[in-house]
């Protein structure tokens, strides 16, 4: 048996190539003697298809896995997880909870920047207090629970908090968390001269990036995890692809390795190819309707929101528009995430006369109509169930104005919260821990449903800082049984992922783990 082969695919299905355990790998199929390409000079190379762009070389200013899974490669974390989600040592050797608010840590001797600069405890310090201080930051929203980080010496420091945090290891794990080199940034004059050319401690470089087009990452030669860390690749591409046929095209003719975002009417078209073929993995992303439950359309009632949910088949829609892949879903927090709630989960609540009977009772017995921000050619099948959607809402009475965007359109719109009535988005799980889905929901997070549930705040906040997990885990329970009655969002479908890939690159899905990532690891024979 060869070693295992692991990628990282982003829940928006981007893929990280480097990590064994927390950064896993990817390898070529010896068995056909070839790497994805090698050139002239020896350099392998693998290109991978990505159906959208960097968003930013800032970790802590970040809020798109397309980013995230290249951002992993090029910087390290305190600790980062396997294929399983077990959390092991990434640039820490080891931690120690001193008390309920302060946790120590121990970074590792030796390791050095890409550039040549020592790792030491001021750079984490810096690296973590930017988002738990800096409120214009993406990532502030989870780090602002860091009330600071103390220095002891160059390999220790402890970590504070403002009030007991029993998710911190997830925490510094996830994405945002990446440890940057403090006196280059400042070399730089700051972030924006940073992210010209990055510098970080990860298993691969950066070289260039070609906005729209490329990114192009190669091995960091003074990589501190070699012995861990299996890297076949001297060179990764992302290639922004965002047309999906010319993707699978590209695949076909040998243009790129891996394909992401494949929708089921491409499948035949793969396995039908000699040397390509598709593989499966299950997600933590689900998509769903987020709801703005303090607008001027009748979307604020509750009841029409309800009506909304019980007028969608969910099921209908896994089985056709994606060929019996995915699965409905009535909660944020899947499998996998601390307090996940199985009562919700591979449900769903389809009754188009109980739908009918909710309008009449909001005052809405002849119909309404709402407006809704959707998106196109991101994610697997988007459109085409945004489109089922609003027909099958039309057969309840429920008119859906929908807008549908292209990505970078879509996301700016997310972002500034310039949405008006609903939103379609496809949100993934940063870290697996259910303080991480939930806290969308909070009044803190700004999503733009505007839901401000007192009962909900003091129940997130409550288990937030609960050390004691059985209590905690029924307390997450309680807070997605909240959401799912009120509805500040409709939950749809946690979907699978299906990938176009080379045979030179062959592998299995795995578990899920976390960077909004999924993880897929291979067995080669």
């Amino acid at each position: 048996m060869k070693k295992t082969l692991a990628l990282i695919l982003a829940l928006a299905m981007s893929l990280s190539l480097a990590a064994c355990g927390g950064k896993n790998t990817a390898s070529a199929d010896t068995n056909s003697g070839d790497s994805s390409s090698t050139a002239d000079d020896g350099v392998k190379t693998i290109t991978i298809g990505v159906a959208s762009d960097l968003q930013s070389f800032d970790p802590a200013n970040n809020d798109s896995a397309a980013s995230e899974c290249i951002l992993h490669n090029i910087f390290s974390h305190l600790y980062t997880q396997t294929a399983d989600g077990e959390t092991i040592p990434d640039l820490a050797e080891s931690y120690e909870i001193l008390d309920n608010t302060t946790w120590q840590f121990k970074l590792k001797e030796g390791v050095t920047f890409s550039n040549g600069d020592k790792l030491t405890a001021e750079d984490v310090k810096f690296s973590l207090e930017r988002p738990a201080t800096d409120t214009g930051l993406r990532e502030n929203q989870y780090f602002n629970v860091i009330a600071g980080v103390d220095v002891v010496d160059d390999t220790t420091l402890n970590i504070r908090t403002n009030d007991p945090y029993p998710a911190l290891m997830s925490l510094v794990s996830k994405a945002g968390s990446e440890i940057l080199p403090k006196s280059y940034v400042e070399s730089c004059g700051g972030m924006d001269e940073f992210q010209k050319a990055p510098i970080g401690s990860g298993p691969y470089k950066f070289v260039s990036w070609s906005k729209d087009d490329s990114v192009v990452l190669e091995k960091n030669e003074t990589y501190f995890d070699d012995a861990n860390v299996r890297r076949d690749f001297d060179q990764i591409i992302y290639k922004v692809i965002p047309e999906e046929s010319t993707r699978v095209s590209e695949l076909l003719t040998g243009g790129i390795d891996i394909a992401e975002n494949v929708s089921p009417n491409e499948w035949d078209r793969i396995n039908g190819n000699d040397g390509t073929s598709v593989v499966f993995g299950d997600s933590t992303r689900d998509f769903m309707i987020l709801c703005n439950t303090q607008s001027d359309s009748p979307i604020s009632n509750v009841k029409v929101r309800q009506a909304l949910e019980y007028a969608i088949d969910k099921q209908l829609i896994c089985d056709t528009i994606l060929s019996g892949s995915g699965h409905p879903t009535r909660t944020r927090c899947p499998a996998g995430v601390f307090g996940y709630d199985e009562s919700l989960d591979n449900v769903q609540n389809y009754d188009p006369e109980k739908a009918k009977e909710l309008l009449t009772e909001a005052g809405y017995p002849d119909g309404v109509t709402i407006k809704m921000t959707g998106i196109t050619g991101r994610y697997v099948c988007d459109s085409d169930i945004e489109q089922a959607i609003v027909s099958m809402a039309a057969q309840v009475g429920i008119n859906i104005d929908l807008e549908l965007l292209e990505f970078s359109t879509w996301s700016e719109i997310l972002s500034s919260n310039s949405w008006t009535d609903m939103a379609f988005v496809c949100y993934g799980v940063g870290f697996m821990d259910g303080a991480y889905p939930m806290n969308l929901y909070t009044e803190a997070a700004d999503s733009g449903m505007n839901w401000n549930n007192p009962e909900y705040e003091a129940l997130f906040a409550a288990a937030k800082t609960n050390m004691d997990l059985d209590s905690r885990e029924q307390q997450f329970k309680e807070c997605q049984q909240l959401v799912a009655e009120e509805l500040p969002s409709i939950q749809l479908i946690q979907p699978s992922i299906a990938l176009g890939v080379s045979d030179k690159v062959s592998y299995t899905p795995g578990v899920i783990s976390a960077y909004y990532c999924d993880w897929l690891v291979d067995n080669t024979k």
